[in-house]
């Protein structure tokens, strides 16, 4: 049987068009959902890639509606803890309301793969940054930047992003050494003229002068 590798490339030849690709794509979950059923990993997957073409597509409802049903196959084949499934929990709380995308995420931060919990964190703490939660932002973010160290390394500029993050919520001398960091890693990692290390500058000098009155 042709592999989905190959659908793909003939579809993409013969009509380059959208529409076709995601023809195989649905006709491939057909066939994977008759042939080994709900709770197997391959129908799981094929959902999943079905969603993330959509996405990518900019169709944000229907992709939604394919990542939620991937969500599904991925709790019954393979279980509400497998990294998988925690990974497709975070795609699927992109694209929904923050009610909707909380829980989600809320799974996905206990994951034991730091890759997986960090963004995870991080969105979670800009759902409660937005909602008026600032301690609880913080203290996400804090472990977020935990998550970021282990997989990124202290002088990522990811850290860096986040620590950011971390002082527009944190009380004010947390937020002034939070944002000392950044510039420092910034700097180092991206050169002093990089857009993220002037950012990262100026919320210092603003922090620095607001305490200054």
């Amino acid at each position: 049987m042709p592999t989905l590798t190959v659908l793909l490339s003939i579809a993409i030849a013969l009509q380059p068009d959208s529409s076709g690709i995601r023809r195989v794509f649905e006709e491939n979950l057909a066939r994977r959902r008759q042939e080994f059923g709900a709770a197997d990993p391959r129908t799981a997957a094929a959902a999943r890639d079905l969603g993330l073409f959509l996405l990518k597509q900019g169709d944000r409802a229907d992709g939604r509606r394919a990542m939620a049903e991937a969500l599904k196959l991925d709790d019954a084949s393979l279980g509400p803890n497998a990294p998988d499934t925690l990974q497709d929990a975070i795609t699927l709380a992109g694209v929904s309301a923050d009610a909707q995308a909380e829980p989600l995420l809320r799974r996905a931060i206990e994951a034991a793969d730091a890759a997986i919990a960090g963004p995870a964190l991080a969105s979670l703490g800009g759902l409660r940054k937005a909602a008026g939660d600032h301690e609880g932002a913080a203290a996400l973010y804090r472990r977020a930047v935990e998550k970021a160290e282990i997989v990124e390394g202290r002088s990522s500029p990811v850290v860096a992003l986040i620590l950011m993050q971390l002082a527009t919520v944190a009380p004010r001398a947390e937020a002034v050494d939070a944002l000392r960091r950044a510039v420092a890693v910034s700097r180092q990692a991206l050169g002093p003229r990089h857009p993220q290390t002037i950012a990262a500058q100026s919320a210092l000098d603003r922090a620095l002068k607001a305490g200054a009155r």
